[in-house]
């Protein structure tokens, strides 16, 4: 299932209809690159793909290096924005963890 495709004509696309949310695939004209989420609890499958907090972080560094190039008010809103996504999702984890559930299949 396509998701973005953006003013390049680069493809991101949703490929695993058995396993929602965790295979994905960016295609581009010399071909492509595939992202595998987590896939399960840690405690059960151990460690088998990407957190989002991995990625957000890796568009975080690349957006503050593009930012240190080519300063806007859009990067600026940008990195605030996925800054904003990672605490939510550390803070997720904090909270997990304190309940006892981080790494398990539970609310």
């Amino acid at each position: 299932m396509e998701l973005h495709r953006d003013n390049n004509g680069v493809i991101t696309s949703h490929i695993s209809t058995e396993n929602p949310g965790h295979n994905y695939e960016i295609c581009h004209d010399d071909g492509f690159v595939s992202i595998d989420f987590q896939n399960g609890p840690v405690k059960e499958n151990g460690v088998n793909g990407i957190t989002s907090e991995a990625l957000l972080s890796i568009l975080i560094h690349r957006t503050e290096v593009l930012n240190s190039n080519f300063p806007c008010a859009e990067n600026e809103a940008a990195i605030a924005g996925l800054k904003a996504a990672l605490e939510a999702f550390e803070s997720r984890t904090r909270d997990r963890i304190a309940r006892q559930v981080e790494g398990e299949n539970k609310v």
